[in-house]
């Protein structure tokens, strides 16, 4: 089996994001050129899916309910409290949905319900774009064969089959 060169993908994408500093260049204006210098190394995508989207959807509502246990509420009330400093921190999925409650303008419970369907819509985006990529491999999340399945492709892959 052949090895992974020194620094694999993370070594390249540090020395990507390096440059783009270097260049001093908005991330935004670099982020296309970037994946197609990427591009030009081998990569092997691997997709895990549930072909089953109620069962996806459950996994993720559930998803949601661990991070509220787990202390989402003191994490996002940080990310609302300096929202100012923290732009983009307070965009995001998981912070912005619970900002009403913060602010007193609505119960816990609805924003919760507001997180869990935009993370639901955020999956489904995903998934729209995965299936753009050319060469992708999907697999059954929930077939008990896959980390075998997952296997055989990186074995293949390493091997120079793929």
């Amino acid at each position: 089996m052949k090895q992974l060169p020194q620094g694999g993908i993370i070594g390249k994408t540090a020395a990507a994001a390096k440059t783009i500093a270097a260049l001093n260049i908005p991330f935004r204006a670099a982020y296309g050129a970037y994946f197609l210098i990427l591009s030009a190394f081998p990569a092997l995508l691997l997709i895990l899916n549930d072909p089953d989207r109620e069962a996806l959807y459950h996994r993720i509502d559930s998803r949601v309910d661990r991070m509220v246990q787990q202390g989402l509420l003191e994490e996002a009330r940080r990310v609302w409290q300096n929202r100012e400093c923290w732009h983009t921190a307070a965009q995001a999925i998981g912070y912005k949905e619970l900002f009403p409650y913060f602010e007193g303008e609505a119960e816990l419970e609805p924003c919760l319900n507001d997180l869990k369907q935009a993370s639901r819509r955020y999956a489904k985006r995903q998934l729209t774009w995965f299936r753009r990529m050319e060469g992708a491999h999907w697999l059954d999340g929930s077939d008990p064969e896959t980390p075998a399945k997952a296997l055989q492709l990186v074995e293949r892959f390493l091997n120079g089959e793929l």
